[in-house]
């Protein structure tokens, strides 16, 4: 059985106006001792963190927007959407008033760096975006109008473009990997 062991050092230098992060690291396999080394830059580390942020704030706000402008009129014009039988006014309201705080949530912990608990709060908010087309499923009793249509599919869209984002954040960019900075 062959047993791996890996032996990092940690250092940091100023290097400019950056402050560098080094790991270096020793990966013993049997016999052998591999070199491993990185480094990281803090400051880019921070810069897109931070811009990362911000495009999930304007992200969410076209989440928030689409969705209450399309869940307030599917709720004034109930009859006019097809949809199940058991949907309520009462009952879509409710809906986008308890996942709204979802959304904030999963932003507040996307900030703090608790990225697994913001990718699940922010992909269950995502569902009241991306579930809009499920209009389609139930047979209409009268035509929609074009202004349903255009609501039901900007909120789709902006739910998708809040899926494509936590995919780039977990799996292209790996930000749930990057270094906490507390400020």
């Amino acid at each position: 059985m062959n047993v791996e062991t890996l032996q990092c050092n940690v250092s940091t230098r100023i290097s400019g106006n950056a402050e560098l992060i080094s790991t270096r690291c020793l990966k013993e396999k049997g016999r052998i001792s591999l070199p491993i080394e990185f480094s990281r830059n803090q400051e880019n580390l921070v810069n897109l963190s931070k811009r990362s942020q911000k495009i999930l704030l304007v992200i969410i706000l076209l989440n928030l927007i689409s969705t209450w402008l399309h869940y307030t009129d599917n709720a004034v014009f109930i009859e006019q959407y097809p949809e199940p039988q058991w949907f309520t006014t009462a009952g879509i309201f409710a809906t986008v008033i308890v996942m709204t705080p979802v959304g904030f949530l999963g932003y507040w912990l996307y900030t703090k760096g608790m990225f697994w608990l913001a990718y699940l709060s922010l992909g269950l908010y995502s569902i009241t975006s991306v579930s809009s087309p499920g209009h389609y499923l139930f047979p209409s009793v009268t035509p929609m109008s074009a202004k349903m249509h255009s609501l039901i599919w900007l909120d789709a869209i902006s739910g998708v473009i809040l899926i494509s984002f936590l995919l780039w954040s977990a799996i292209l960019a790996q930000e749930w990997r990057s270094i906490q900075v507390v400020d």
